[in-house]
């Protein structure tokens, strides 16, 4: 079944979002997203909600990260890529950063 999730982006297969809501996750699970164009957070995994506190509704943008999401996102868009890879820092407490593997 496909949906329109808001005006600005493209029509998105919800029955992905079903299949990962269907997957048993181990405690050492990456932290795992979907998101919009704008930022809105559609689907996240349980280490993503208990690591940072984001679920779905969230905003994206409003971690801080290096390079920043706002800017990869607007950039990549404005580019018409398809994949996408980077290391990708989040700031945590204390000016730390934890480090992951972003793919778009």
């Amino acid at each position: 079944m496909n949906s329109k999730v808001n005006l600005t982006t493209v029509y998105f297969n919800l029955d992905i979002i079903n299949k990962f809501e269907t997957f048993e996750e181990i405690p050492s699970t990456k932290p795992l997203l979907l998101a919009n164009r704008n930022g809105e957070i559609l689907y996240s995994n349980s280490s993503l909600k208990n690591e940072y506190k984001l679920s779905e509704g969230s905003n994206l943008f409003n971690l801080k990260t290096e390079p920043d999401f706002r800017s990869l996102f607007d950039n990549l868009v404005n580019s018409k890529l398809f994949n996408f890879g980077c290391d990708l820092l989040i700031n945590i407490e204390g000016g730390l950063y934890e480090s992951y593997l972003l793919n778009i």
